[in-house]
C-alpha cells in the first residue's frame, strides 16, 4: 500500500467514525425526546451472580459499561446494574455472556443499557481457556492474569487494559479506544491498532503482525534485538527501533526465530528491546 493510499485509508476511517458517532448521537437524541428511553435507562436494572463448571471457552459480547476478567477461587460471573436481558449460560463447554436487546439488531449501541453496569468474570487459578473472545462496544475491558490458547479482542470504541496475559495466538483489534497491555506472553500476535494508541510490554514470540492506524504504537519487548527479524513498511508516522529511525521498506537481512511485521500508519511507532 502506497503512502497516498494509506492517507486515504485512515482519513476514511476517521471520517466514518465521525459520521457514525454523529448519526448515532442524533438517533439517540430523537428517540429519547420522543419516547423518553434515556429517562428510563436505569429502570429495571438487576444484579446477577452464578457459578459455572466445565468451562473451556469464553465468548463475551459486551457493549456498554465495564468488563473485568480476573482470577478467583472458581468459575463465577458477577454482574451489577445490568439490564434484564443480560444472560450468562454454558453451552457445550463455552460460556456465553451477552446483553441482548431489540435495538442491538439495528444499532451499535444499546438503549436501556447503563454505562454504570459492571460484569466481572472470575477464572480459577489453574485455568487456561481454549479460547477467549471478547466483542466490546463502548465499554472498557480489564483483563488480569488470563491465559488462553487463543485470545481475540475487538475493542470497539472502549479501552482495553490488561496485565499478566498469556496466549498462544493473540488477535487484537483496537478500534477507537486505547490498548494498554503489560507483562504479556504472546506466541503469535495479530494487532490492528485502529484509531487509539497502543502500549504493550512483555514477551512476544513467533510472528507479530502490526497494522498501524491513526494512533501511536509503543512496544517494549523483554528480549534481545538479534532474536527478531523486522520487516517494516512505513506510513506517515515515524518508526523507531531502540531509538533508531527506520527507513521506508526496511528489512533485516538475516534469520531469527521471531519476526515482527509492521504496516505503518499515521501514528508513530516505537519498539524497544530490553535484554
Amino acid at each position: 500500500m502506497t503512502t497516498f493510499q494509506k492517507i486515504i485509508k485512515y482519513l476514511a476511517i476517521a471520517l466514518a467514525i465521525f459520521l457514525t458517532v454523529s448519526i448515532i448521537s442524533g438517533i439517540v437524541g430523537f428517540v429519547s425526546s420522543v419516547f423518553g428511553f434515556v429517562r428510563r435507562n436505569d429502570e429495571g436494572k438487576i444484579d446477577y451472580t452464578k457459578e459455572f463448571d466445565g468451562i473451556k471457552k469464553l465468548d463475551i459480547n459486551y457493549k456498554v459499561g465495564k468488563l473485568i476478567i480476573k482470577r478467583g477461587s472458581r468459575f463465577k460471573v458477577e454482574a451489577s446494574n445490568v439490564s434484564r436481558s443480560f444472560s450468562a449460560k454454558e453451552v457445550n463447554g463455552t460460556l456465553f455472556i451477552d446483553e441482548s436487546s431489540f435495538f442491538r439488531k439495528f444499532l451499535w449501541i444499546n438503549f436501556g443499557h447503563s454505562r454504570n453496569s459492571v460484569i466481572t468474570v472470575y477464572l480459577p487459578e489453574d485455568f487456561t481457556a481454549e479460547s477467549i473472545k471478547i466483542d466490546n462496544g463502548v465499554g472498557d475491558v480489564y483483563l488480569e492474569d488470563a491465559s488462553a490458547r487463543r485470545l481475540s479482542i475487538n475493542g470497539g470504541a472502549g479501552s482495553i487494559t490488561g496485565r499478566g496475559l498469556t496466549a498462544d495466538k493473540a488477535d487484537i483489534d483496537g478500534g477507537v479506544g486505547s490498548i494498554n497491555l503489560s507483562d504479556v506472553y504472546f506466541s503469535d500476535t495479530d494487532l490492528d491498532s485502529g484509531v487509539g494508541d497502543v502500549n504493550i510490554d512483555g514477551i512476544m514470540k513467533g510472528k507479530t503482525e502490526i497494522d498501524c492506524g491513526v494512533g501511536s504504537v509503543r512496544i517494549n519487548i523483554n528480549a534481545a534485538r538479534e532474536d527478531y527479524v523486522l520487516k517494516v513498511d512505513t506510513g506517515l508516522g515515524n518508526i523507531r527501533v531502540d531509538g533508531e529511525r527506520l527507513s521506508k521498506d526496511y528489512r533485516d537481512n538475516r534469520q531469527a526465530d521471531n519476526m515482527i511485521v509492521i504496516d505503518g500508519g499515521v501514528g508513530d511507532v516505537r519498539i524497544n528491546f530490553n535484554n
